[in-house]
């Protein structure tokens, strides 16, 4: 996964996607800050439900108006040798970032 978005998909992010990978971090942030709990998403997939996700990506759109085709197909075909049968489902998890803080 990380490869397809940081080398396939690198170059078609928003700059500002940056934010996201460094946790939010290091967004303009004028609050007197909170510690959040920790969260993760939680989705049970099958590989078709994972690359129905993936086309979702602002990235990817870019990518096929750039190159006219889909990034996602040849990546899932690469994963789809590990992933297991048709049908198959995983767990997929990401952490779900915020910053909480305190006005006034």
């Amino acid at each position: 996964m990380r490869e397809f978005q940081d080398q396939t998909l690198g170059l078609y992010w928003d700059e500002r996607r940056r934010w996201v990978d460094e946790g939010y971090h290091t967004i303009p942030f004028p609050f007197a800050e909170l510690t959040p709990p920790t969260l993760e998403l939680h989705k049970v997939w099958t590989l078709d439900q994972l690359g129905g996700y993936l086309r979702s990506w602002s990235a990817v759109a870019s990518y096929v108006r750039e190159h006219g085709k889909d990034p996602v197909a040849p990546f899932l075909g690469r994963l789809g040798k590990v992933w297991g049968p048709a049908g198959h489902t995983r767990d997929i998890r990401w952490p779900l970032f915020m910053r909480v803080g305190r006005v006034g």
